[in-house]
C-alpha cells in the first residue's frame, strides 16, 4: 500500500511532471506513506511522482530513477463523471497506480490518497469529524502524563491552533505514561507532541516553545494565554499553577488545571471558565482544610506528580497510565465543550451536565483516605452514592477575598477594622507567587 497526499497530485493536475518525493517505509516495505513537508525526511526512502496530463503509461523502467523505491503515476481527468458544476477547481478525479521495488522488480499495489484540504471535514472523505471547533486556539502548558494525551484528544475533535510549551526533554521514565515511545527518549517533549497533532491533522497549526514557565518568563506566558481560546494547564508545580492562574484571570481566559492524588487513587480538575465570576486556583487553595494530605488535595495543592509508587509501599501496583486516563479524557471533553458553547451541535445537553467548578475521580477505595469507606461498586452505580470509576462535580464558591481575582484588599481592610483610601488600595498589587 502506498498512501499520499492529495494536495501534492492536484497541484500538478494541469502539467506532466517527474517529481521526487520521500517516503516512510513501514513493516518491512508492507507500506509506505508520503512525507509531508513539515515532517523530519530522515529515515525514509526516494520515490517519484510522476503526472502525466495525456494518459497513464505502464512503462515504469522510463519513469523510475536509479535509487528510488516507489512509483506513483497519476492521470488527472479533469471532466469526471459524476463530477458536479458547484465543486471546485481542486476537486478532480484522478486515475493513481502506485509501484515498489521488491527484490529487483517493480510490483503494483495499492494507492490511498490523504484528502485535500478543503476536504478534511467532509464526512465522505475527510480526516476529521465536524470544524465547529476549528477556528479555535488551545494552549498546552505542559507536556507531560496529562497534556501530552490531551493534546491528541483535541487535534482528533477538530481543534486546528495549538500552543504547547514545556522545557523537558522525553525521558526512560516517561515512556510508560505519556504519549511517547522509545524512539522518542531525548526529544523534546513539545517536537513529540507537535508530531502527534499533525499525525492526526496535517492541516493543524502548531506553536511550540521550549520554555518553563516561571516569574522571569511572565511576559511571554501572558502574550501565549492572550492568544489563546482556552488555557491547559497540566503543570506540577505550585509556582507554574500561579502564574497562569493569575494570567489567566488578567487576561479573562479560561483555565483548567488538574492533578492526581497520592499513587493516582483519584483524580482532579478545577475549571475556572469565567475568570472572576468562578472561582480560580487561589480561591481553590483558600477553601482546603488544615489536614490537605489527608483529603488528598497535594497534588493540586503544590506537589508534583511523580512516579506511582511515589511513597514506600508493601506492593507496588502496576497501572498509572489507566489512572490517569480519566483525567486526560474528562479534561478534553471539558475543552471541547467550552470551545462549543453557543454553536449549533448535538451536544447541547452537555451543557447541564457540565457546570460545575471542581471534578473528582476516585480510582479505588485508597486505604488512610476519606474514600476507604466508600460503598463498593458491585452492582451499586445507580443508586445515587459516591462510587469508585466515576465523576463528582463538587461546589466551589469563589472566594471575595482572593488576591487575584477578589477585593482582596477591601475585605482585609474590613477583617481588620482598617480604612484604606481608594489610592493606596489602587497602588496595592498583590502577586501571590512573587
Amino acid at each position: 500500500m502506498i498512501t499520499i497526499w492529495a494536495d501534492t497530485l492536484s497541484r500538478y493536475r494541469n502539467k506532466s511532471v517527474c517529481l521526487g518525493l520521500r517516503f516512510y517505509r513501514w513493516d518491512n516495505g508492507d507500506a509506505y506513506t508520503q512525507v509531508s513537508g513539515q515532517e523530519d525526511a530522515r529515515n525514509t526512502v526516494p520515490g517519484i511522482l510522476y503526472t502525466n496530463h495525456d494518459e497513464i503509461t505502464e512503462d515504469i523502467s522510463k519513469i523510475a530513477a536509479e535509487r528510488a523505491q516507489v512509483v506513483v503515476i497519476s492521470y488527472f481527468n479533469h471532466s469526471p463523471s459524476g463530477i458536479k458544476k458547484e465543486k471546485s477547481d481542486a476537486e478532480v478525479e484522478w486515475k493513481v497506480k502506485g509501484f515498489v521495488l521488491e527484490d529487483g522488480l517493480w510490483q503494483e499495489v495499492p494507492v490511498q490518497v490523504i484528502p485535500l484540504r478543503e476536504d478534511l471535514f467532509s464526512r465522505a472523505k475527510g480526516i476529521l469529524e465536524a470544524q465547529s471547533v476549528s477556528d479555535k486556539c488551545v494552549f498546552d502548558a505542559g507536556l507531560g502524563s496529562v497534556g501530552s494525551f490531551v493534546v491528541e484528544l483535541l487535534a482528533m475533535s477538530g481543534i486546528m491552533k495549538f500552543i504547547l510549551c514545556d522545557f523537558e526533554r522525553v525521558d526512560t521514565a516517561n515512556v510508560c505514561r505519556q504519549n511517547a515511545g522509545i524512539s522518542d527518549i531525548g526529544r523534546r517533549k513539545t517536537a513529540v507532541s507537535a508530531q502527534k497533532i499533525l499525525n492526526k491533522n496535517p492541516y493543524a497549526k502548531v506553536e511550540t516553545h521550549d520554555l518553563k514557565i516561571t516569574w522571569e518568563s511572565e511576559d511571554f506566558i501572558r502574550e501565549l494565554v492572550h492568544r489563546s481560546d482556552v488555557v491547559i494547564g497540566p503543570v506540577d508545580n505550585r509556582d507554574a499553577r500561579v502564574i497562569l492562574n493569575e494570567l489567566c484571570v488578567e487576561e479573562n481566559k479560561p483555565l483548567l488545571l488538574m492533578g492526581a492524588f497520592h499513587r493516582a487513587y483519584g483524580v482532579q480538575i478545577l475549571f475556572t471558565r469565567r475568570p472572576r465570576i468562578d472561582p480560580c486556583y487561589i480561591c481553590f487553595l483558600m477553601s482546603l482544610p488544615p489536614d490537605t494530605k489527608k483529603y488528598g488535595f497535594l497534588s493540586l495543592e503544590q506537589g508534583p506528580l511523580r512516579a506511582y509508587a511515589d511513597y514506600p509501599v508493601d506492593t507496588v501496583a502496576p497501572g498509572l497510565a489507566v489512572d490517569i486516563a480519566a483525567m486526560n479524557i474528562m479534561t478534553a471533553r471539558l475543552c471541547i465543550n467550552h470551545l462549543l458553547k453557543g454553536k449549533p451541535t448535538g451536544l447541547r445537553s452537555l451543557d447541564e451536565d457540565l457546570t460545575a467548578p471542581l471534578y473528582v475521580y476516585i480510582n479505588r477505595r485508597e486505604p488512610g483516605t476519606r474514600y476507604e469507606k466508600l460503598e463498593p461498586l458491585g452492582f451499586n452505580a445507580g443508586n445515587g452514592n459516591m462510587h469508585i470509576l466515576s465523576w463528582q462535580g463538587r461546589p466551589l464558591k469563589r472566594n471575595i477575598a482572593c488576591p487575584v481575582c477578589g477585593n482582596y484588599v477591601d475585605e482585609r481592610s474590613k477583617a481588620y477594622g482598617v480604612s484604606v483610601s481608594r489610592e493606596d488600595a489602587a497602588q496595592y498589587e498583590c502577586k501571590t507567587g512573587k
